[in-house]
């Protein structure tokens, strides 16, 4: 399984960092003027193939794709149209929406502040950011670390406006006044793994409160500056300034509320500030991604020490609900190993995708072969896979193939799914029961609500199922060890603990 676009729905003082170069570009073939791959070389020839392969088969008007292999950017080009409606080509130099990506570049600020003395990884959030109580419990914000929020473990429930105002203040106002006010925690910090871009939003908070600027410039400060990305932007009149910028197909807000999909213009592009630390419109070309790669690989003492490094690019928590060869780090997926074609290979695999409302980003990275990879598209949800197995299989020398990791499947672990969970804040109750082969689930303030719950749990593994609330399907994990009763089933939009009737209890 690769790192794909589909599988996610987002300092006291100045550190004083000096500029650390970009990739070498000298030796590298690529046109000093333009940037550009020479149309000429053929070593690409498959790369380009299934870039245009893939373009063809997504809705984005244009994709830009460069390629990091030890030490230098060895390819670099555009493809497809910088408008939907028009014929701009594409260049290296265009900006695309990076998404979800930004959360490791969050990540890297945050380990900062760490390096610097003004937090630990422990720090609790009530500390970090003192506006952080909730109203609903005063003692959640004691509870959740810095550690919780950058391993997307703190339980944070996800909940933000994608329209919300573009001034810097929207952010801390968001969550002084919405969020801690109204919202909740899913589950106690530490439990599990769950996705959710509040906690990267909550980071950025923390990072402002501790620097005193606006999280956007602290960024361009501390991390593109140093790195020499200095067409990175985290605003849309910045990237509307530098004018080189790349729009497509997506969704867009109509008068009435709802959203469309069709043809954008960079006034139908969102920029919302409650979202950036998450990466909700950072502004990025595939070549400026690759001084990201070259940190995250070869290190960069002047923008974050190595023992800092190897903390975010190691494993912080299992990613519950995926094969156990996947794992989170600080802002970083990672995978044990790397799919290709059909074949499991037995090398490591980093890297962290992106989707917004109008682009898609993949960030891929081999560390052991020294390689990496960006695609930035111009759309929702874009698949570029095709274009990630061509870039590898034809560019490195993988070895060969080993026993894939498998999902398992052991019946006696359905019972330890039976009992009774609670989601007080959201859900209600739900009863899970088994029957023969399947498990069976009834939510009673859901159907008193008038909400459809089907009965039948769909089996994919012995802890992964499908729960279809009206009529959509939701995968759910349960959370426990064999032989044990499960304590937790979640989603990412939703998490229940096990609670057992009055009077009955599992302890010794």
């Amino acid at each position: 399984m690769l790192l794909r676009a589909s599988l996610f729905l987002l300092l006291g003082c100045s550190s004083g960092k000096t500029n650390v170069d970009q990739p070498d570009l000298g030796d590298t073939g690529l046109d000093e003027d333009t940037g550009s791959t020479p149309p000429s070389d053929p070593r690409f020839d498959a790369l380009r193939a299934a870039i245009e392969a893939d373009l063809s088969a997504s809705t984005a008007a244009g994709v830009s794709v460069a390629v990091y292999e030890d030490g230098a950017i060895t390819f670099a080009e555009g493809f497809g149209s910088t408008r939907p409606t028009e014929d701009i080509p594409v260049t290296p130099d265009t900006l695309f929406h990076i998404g979800s990506t930004t959360k490791m570049l969050t990540a890297i600020a945050v380990l900062q502040d760490v390096q610097d003395g003004a937090l630990s990884l422990d720090t609790p959030l009530a500390v970090a950011y003192p506006n952080s109580e909730y109203a609903l419990n005063a003692d959640w914000n004691d509870e959740i670390q810095i550690h919780h929020l950058l391993s997307h473990t703190a339980g944070t429930y996800e909940f933000y406006d994608e329209t919300a105002n573009p001034n810097d203040s929207a952010l801390q106002y968001w969550y002084d006044n919405v969020y801690f006010e109204y919202l909740w925690l899913m589950n106690p910090p530490g439990a599990f793994w769950n996705y959710s871009n509040a906690n990267f939003s909550i980071a950025g908070l923390v990072l402002e409160n501790l620097s005193g600027e606006p999280y956007a410039d602290l960024m361009t400060e501390r991390i593109f500056s140093p790195l020499g990305m200095d067409r990175t932007y985290m605003r849309k009149t910045e990237a509307e300034d530098d004018g080189d910028y790349a729009l497509g197909n997506g969704y867009y807000l109509k008068p009435d509320g709802s959203y469309d999909f069709g043809a954008l213009s960079i006034d139908d592009v969102t920029d919302a500030a409650d979202l950036r630390p998450a990466g909700g419109g950072t502004w990025s070309t595939p070549t400026q991604m690759m001084a990201v790669a070259d940190l995250l690989l070869n290190g960069a003492p002047e923008v974050i020490s190595d023992d800092l490094l190897t903390e975010l690019t190691s494993p912080q928590s299992p990613m519950h609900g995926f094969l156990d060869s996947w794992s989170y780090g600080y802002g970083l997926m990672l995978i044990d190993g790397y799919e290709a074609r059909g074949s499991w290979y037995d090398t490591p695999t980093w890297g962290h995708n992106g989707i917004t409302l109008s682009g898609s980003s993949e960030f891929i990275l081999l560390p052991e072969h020294g390689f990496a990879i960006s695609i930035l598209s111009s759309t929702y949800g874009a698949d570029f896979s095709g274009t990630i197995e061509a870039a590898t299989t034809s560019l490195l020398d993988l070895g060969e193939p080993a026993d894939p990791p498998e999902f398992d499947y052991d019946p006696e672990r359905l019972d330890d799914h039976v009992g009774t969970y609670e989601d007080p804040f959201n859900l209600g109750t739900a009863i899970v029961t088994r029957s023969g082969s399947t498990l069976e689930i009834v939510m009673p303030e859901l159907e008193a609500a008038e909400v459809t719950v089907d009965t039948e749990l769909q089996t994919l593994t012995d802890t992964i199922f499908l729960i279809t609330i009206d009529d959509v399907d939701y995968d759910i994990t349960f959370i426990g060890e064999p032989g044990s009763p499960s304590q937790y089933f979640k989603n990412r939009a939703f998490a229940l603990s096990r609670t057992e009737p009055e009077g009955e209890d599992d302890s010794p």
